[in-house]
């Protein structure tokens, strides 16, 4: 993994670091966490260049 954007997951009971994924650019906003039929996912805006994009992960089964 780089040093630059990342988008990093924690514990909430321990700190302990579950997952880090890299960035295609510096995010512009707090991520969003939704549900869709029972499935979790996590939507974070970047600020890509020419428009901003949405970034949207799926947590596991």
């Amino acid at each position: 993994m780089g040093y630059g954007p990342q988008l990093v997951a924690l514990d909430k009971a321990s700190g302990k670091e579950l997952a880090r994924i890299d960035l295609p650019s510096n995010p512009q906003g707090a991520p969003m966490s939704y549900s869709v039929d029972g499935k979790q996912y996590i939507a974070l805006s970047v600020s890509t260049t020419p428009l901003p994009e949405l970034i949207v992960f799926a947590l596991p089964d």
